[in-house]
């Protein structure tokens, strides 16, 4: 069997199972201290997106500073499994 059988003989045999993630991010910390603000991005095949911008707070009593962010994304996933050949 050549190996364009072996690629179809597989994906005849591929079981796909969808998961649904929930993210939050509540706060980055340390960061260097800046006059500027922050955001998180992120990107996921040709989806994608990013938080607010947030300056950032001196903590007390800490080195750094805190950017308070309290976001949340959803991203869904597909894991595939192949099963045995039978």
């Amino acid at each position: 069997m050549g190996l364009l059988g072996r690629v179809l003989g597989i994906k005849d045999r591929l079981t796909a199972q969808r998961f649904e993630y929930e993210v939050t991010i509540a706060k980055v910390t340390p960061w260097p201290e800046s006059n500027r603000p922050i955001c998180v991005a992120w990107q996921r095949g040709k989806r994608k997106g990013s938080t607010k911008s947030v300056f950032l707070a001196p903590q007390s009593g800490r080195l750094g500073c805190i950017a308070r962010i309290n976001e949340k994304f959803t991203f869904t996933s597909t894991l595939y499994k192949v099963s045995k050949a039978g």
